[in-house]
């Protein structure tokens, strides 16, 4: 015949620990009552009102990397001027719009931009002649 031993709960273990203890304080021992917790603070959700844009100078390339998650290739529309570069995205009432300044050492003619899954990755490599 096979038994099995019943689970012990933390409410059984405090109750017995209760009884066999000869403290005064009530046998908090080594098993305490378990605790009701009360959290302070709430966690904190920042709202995401548009695309992720990140820039990166490295020493041979400036590296633009937007996250257009939702957006296709023909609702963007990328325009370039030596000072900055625009991207311009829409998609039925979503609307994003953005500006980047462009540091005035980057070639402006040799650029590629790649768009996959969402993401859009554009290199501006460095003019050959900038220290």
């Amino acid at each position: 015949m096979i038994r099995s031993i019943p689970p012990v709960t933390m409410l059984d273990a405090a109750r017995s620990q209760d009884k066999l203890s000869p403290e005064p304080t009530g046998g908090r021992g080594f098993l305490k009552k378990p605790r009701n917790w009360r959290f302070q603070t709430k966690p904190l959700f920042k709202k995401i009102r548009g695309p992720l844009v990140d820039v990166f100078h490295e020493a041979e390339e400036v590296l633009i990397v937007v996250d257009l998650g939702g957006f296709r290739r023909g609702d963007v529309s990328l325009t370039m001027t030596p000072e900055k570069y625009s991207i311009c995205a829409r998609r039925g009432d979503q609307k994003f719009r953005q500006e980047i300044a462009l540091p005035p050492e980057v070639d402006i003619e040799n650029c590629a931009e790649y768009f996959r899954n969402g993401v859009l990755e554009i290199v501006l490599p460095r003019k050959k002649d900038s220290p």
